[in-house]
């Protein structure tokens, strides 16, 4: 567990707005170069990790960016005008920090904070920032009993699982990790890596934000996600691959599952995911245990093939 651990909080440490997240990406792409022989992108900037085995073709798909702020306008006071990237929970920004992809600090704040709107948000950035400049919520990354806490920790936590699928590989499977970054806009973006990857199945991990699925309780297996449903028999070969699992019948309602449904003639896919608990917030929580457990289930369901 010490090495995801580690691995989410070096990830969750880079701003990573959604559209503006090749930094974390690039250092997901250092952390699996000793592993991953084939690395790519796709035109929009999406990551394959690929690991050639003689089996079947299997892609592992995660979003690796998180909701955030585009500065649109600034005011003569210096204060910025923004407009959400995929954020969609104004309460937990007012008076919050933020730091841009660039690495610029600053606060958001509000003209009216007691019918908060998004065009009342202000933001006042601490350095040299300029119109076009995303910005995400800041706080450095902790650990909380089992839990990691933070901003932008399930994102991490996310990438972190799968790049400890892909460390302890020991099994016949041709695996493909995709990593997309355009996630919390509702892009899908994950498609056209799955059109590059061309797997014969594959497999969506999000964190879900808690109420059926609890955290502590390890990895869930989701019925539905994103409009779309889950390929039965996949899904059931996951579930036999978990020691206990939790099921998730309502999804989110941003996902790729449907989207990789959709390439080329099809593709078989299904999604699991983790709770996470007051997401897109500075207390962003998820734990460390669930974590594990959908890091082992992967790993029995690609011992398979």
């Amino acid at each position: 567990m010490k090495k995801i651990q580690e691995l989410a909080f070096r990830f969750a440490a880079i701003p990573a707005p959604s559209g503006f997240a090749a930094g974390r990406l690039d250092a997901i792409a250092e952390a699996a170069a000793p592993y991953a022989p084939e690395i790519r992108r796709t035109p929009g900037g999406s990551l394959l990790l690929h690991r050639p085995g003689t089996g079947r073709k299997i892609a592992l798909c995660t979003h690796v960016d998180d909701p955030g702020f585009l500065a649109t306008y600034r005011e003569e006071s210096g204060a910025m005008r923004v407009n959400p990237l995929g954020f969609d929970n104004l309460p937990a920004a007012y008076g919050a920090p933020v730091v841009s992809s660039k690495g610029v600090p600053g606060v958001l704040s509000a003209g009216n904070p007691k019918d908060l709107k998004a065009a009342d948000l202000l933001l006042t950035p601490f350095g040299e920032a300029e119109t076009g400049d995303a910005f995400v919520l800041a706080s450095p990354a902790a650990v909380h009993g089992d839990k990691l806490v933070g901003a932008g920790i399930a994102a991490g936590l996310s990438a972190a699982i799968l790049l400890d699928v892909l460390a302890d590989m020991d099994m016949s499977a041709d695996l493909t990790l995709v990593f997309t970054g355009h996630h919390m806009l509702g892009a899908r973006d994950a498609a056209p890596a799955i059109e590059l990857a061309a797997p014969d199945v594959a497999v969506t991990l999000s964190a879900l934000p808690e109420g059926a699925v609890k955290c502590g309780k390890g990895a869930a297996v989701c019925h539905q996600s994103g409009y779309a449903v889950s390929d039965p028999a996949l899904l059931a070969q996951l579930t036999e691959a978990a020691d206990e699992v939790q099921h998730d019948f309502k999804g989110g309602a941003v996902s790729d599952l449907s989207a990789i449904q959709r390439v080329g003639a099809g593709v078989p896919a299904a999604a699991i995911g983790y709770a996470v608990q007051d997401p897109g917030t500075l207390i962003e929580r998820a734990d460390l245990r669930d974590a594990e457990k959908v890091a082992e289930m992967l790993k029995k369901f690609l011992l398979k093939g």
